[in-house]
């Protein structure tokens, strides 16, 4: 069966609104249940989320944050007016629309009121939770909010009422027994902070606040409530935060080495981190997984913004009728994963296996093109040492040499393999006579042509043919260009020369507002053709390569 059609899924999802929890940042918090919906949803409207969050969003959604509802003129008590109209609209012209809010949607998130809102309008709605901002922040803390010696209760409390006025009756919860969680409480601490000691509250009550939580820039102070307003005016401590009160405070391991003072998660260990930097991952979507799960094992805070895209060839008649002769070739050649996955994928798609491939040899130009064959079940024949096109050219041409030579000079010539003999025999008689070698080149719509250049210089018949199309992406996500013409990007990493152009394309001079991180030498003389000169570069060249160059920088 295909995949539905848009007008198809406009059909089922007719109607359908959910109120959906985005957690509290790191995008690996986000539940099983919110990725569905977002996967499933035809329109967005989010809060101030991690822009992380947004890479689960179907691509063909409609996307629009809170910002930029209030600019089209509706600021007043958004969560009443604009925001129930605009899912109102997209429920009913486009089919599912979702409200992402930070943390949990029905906890201080406007969810109540867009709930009364949508259900007066008749309106069917989802609601999905998300991780609160104060389970997550006691977590990152190491904060057992509850303690069966401390503490058997716990309240989330918000210190600003509607207007941003101060709710009077905060100070009744000096006499609380148990873990106060404050939320939006830092722009002003002094206004809450001596009505609740007025009331009772100990000054010397610990107090413990996490900023930023589960996000590259997050910090956590430890102090005590009645020190509270003068550190946070003197650090420059600002929103967003949780602020926790009460004895369980001092349970926290982390209190002994973080009292009364900001600091960094990453700052109590030597093992090389990135935690504090914001990386820009621009690989294209379906590529950039694996290199975004390691950067985020090493504490960065990861951004993606795809500056390709990978598609399928404008026409798949050659593909298909390299396929239907693949015997003939003595080896295929593959210069990318994509590659790989396009052309074996048609080869599948059209009813073969990989038994058409038994007397051809495999030559990957490195270890992750390799590692792609073998998820077809096949190994590769050929991987240079050096992980690029001249390298793959001249070991290919060494390998071709070699094994016509020895052919050539020894009249006993040593017994050749079973898949040696099948890719002799496979050859027609007339290129086995004069020596000649047939290969076939799986390549992208672009891109140099110094492989098959070399391979004919050196003599060898090479046909090329054209397994899957690349593109430039043409607009960059608003949120990663603002992050970047802001100067909030730490790094940059650009994984080929295609994507450096379409980078320098997509923000012109801001890119030079971020550490450029090359994987190869090719990578990197593009990039200076364009203007920018990277500050570092992979020795090997690998996304393991560029992770380790950002690791080992010295700038």
């Amino acid at each position: 069966m295909g995949m539905p059609s848009n007008d198809d899924r406009r059909s089922q999802n007719a109607g359908r609104i959910s109120l959906v929890g985005a957690g509290p940042g790191d995008a690996r918090l986000l539940t099983l249940a919110a990725a569905d919906a977002l996967a499933g949803a035809d329109a967005v409207l989010h809060t101030n989320v991690d822009p992380r969050v947004l890479d689960y969003v179907n691509p063909s959604a409609e996307v629009c944050s809170v910002r930029e509802l209030l600019a089209e003129g509706d600021a007043t008590h958004w969560s009443a007016h604009a925001a129930p109209r605009w899912l109102l609209d997209r429920a009913a012209t486009q089919g599912h629309a979702v409200f992402l809010a930070d943390g949990d949607p029905m906890l201080f998130s406007h969810g109540g009121e867009l709930l009364d809102r949508l259900h007066q309008a008749g309106a069917a709605v989802e609601i999905v939770p998300g991780i609160t901002a104060a389970a997550a922040a006691a977590a990152e803390a190491a904060i057992p909010i509850t303690h069966a010696a401390h503490s058997s209760a716990v309240a989330l409390v918000t210190a600003r009422a509607r207007g941003g006025q101060s709710l009077p009756e905060i100070a009744q919860f000096a006499h609380f027994p148990g873990t106060l969680a404050l939320y939006m409480g830092i722009d002003d601490p002094q206004r809450w902070v001596r009505p609740m000691i007025d009331a009772g509250k100990p000054p010397e009550t610990p107090v413990a606040v996490v900023t930023h939580c589960t996000r590259a820039e997050q910090q956590i102070i430890h102090t005590t409530l009645g020190e509270l307003p003068e550190l946070v005016a003197r650090e420059g401590i600002g929103n967003p935060g949780i602020i926790f009160i009460g004895p369980v405070i001092d349970q926290s391991p982390l209190s002994h080495w973080e009292r009364a003072r900001v600091r960094a998660l990453s700052d109590v260990s030597d093992t090389p981190t990135l935690r504090g930097r914001r990386v820009l991952v621009t690989r294209p979507r379906d590529q950039a997984v694996e290199l975004v799960d390691r950067l985020t094992e090493l504490g960065a805070d990861v951004w993606t913004q795809p500056a390709i895209e990978i598609a399928d060839p404008p026409d798949w008649g050659p593909v298909d009728r390299a396929i239907d002769q693949i015997e003939r070739y003595a080896w295929l050649v593959f210069s990318s994963v994509n590659g790989v996955e396009r052309l074996l994928g048609r080869l599948l798609e059209r009813g073969g296996d990989m038994r058409r491939l038994a007397d051809v040899r495999l030559a990957a130009i490195g270890p992750s093109t390799a590692a792609a064959l073998e998820r077809f079940g096949l190994r590769a024949d050929l991987v240079p040492e050096s992980y690029r096109a001249e390298a793959l050219a001249e070991a290919l041409v060494g390998r071709i040499g070699n094994d016509e030579g020895r052919e050539r000079r020894s009249p006993h010539p040593q017994p050749l393999s079973q898949r040696e003999r099948g890719a002799m025999s496979a050859q027609p008689p007339s290129q086995r006579e004069d020596g000649g070698c047939r290969v076939l080149l799986a390549r992208a719509s672009r891109g140099r042509e110094v492989l098959a250049e070399q391979l004919r210089a050196a003599g060898v018949e090479v046909e090329q043919v054209v397994v899957y199309t690349s593109r430039d992406v043409a607009e960059p996500r608003p949120v990663v260009r603002q992050a970047l013409s802001e100067g909030r990007i730490d790094w940059v990493l650009v994984t080929s020369s295609a994507i450096a152009r379409s980078l320098v394309s997509l923000f012109g001079e801001q890119l030079g507002k971020a550490h450029l991180a090359s994987i190869s030498p090719v990578t990197s003389a593009t990039l200076r053709e364009l203007g920018h000169e990277p500050a570092a570069e992979a020795s090997e060249y690998t996304m393991a390569g560029i992770v380790r160059a950002v690791l080992n920088w010295k700038g």
